[in-house]
């Protein structure tokens, strides 16, 4: 797989040599940040993608009993990524009125990728 790089922000940024375009891990883990920065609903074209993180803390304060739930979401979430083989050590962490969420990505290459995702409660 080979993709386009992005900024911090998400933002495509151009590319004039195939030496910029992203493969391996970093394109896995591209996608990942993706998948987990798009919120359920926002995207027109397949409205059910996307982390279900803010979904889940409108309905429900956050305790531990929603961050098990939260964890294992946005887990689930991680798996559905093309190029992700498996996701271990997912754990959501409260800081404050934010959720950190960690975890271990191993591609279908066999390269591991440490993440990490924040969301606000």
């Amino acid at each position: 797989m080979t993709l386009r790089p992005m900024d911090d922000r998400g933002d495509i940024l151009p590319v004039t040599r195939s030496a910029d375009l992203v493969s391996g891990a970093r394109a896995v883990a591209l996608l990942a940040r993706c998948r987990l920065r798009l919120h359920r609903g926002e995207w027109w074209e397949n409205p059910a993608l996307g982390s279900p993180a803010l979904a889940l803390l409108r309905e429900e304060p956050a305790d531990g009993e929603t961050a098990a739930r939260l964890t294992e979401a946005l887990a689930a979430e991680l798996r559905a990524v093309p190029g992700v083989a498996a996701v271990e050590e997912a754990r959501v962490i409260p800081e404050g009125r934010e959720l950190l969420f960690t975890c271990l990505i191993e591609t279908t290459e066999g390269e591991q990728i440490h993440g990490q995702y924040r969301a606000v409660s």
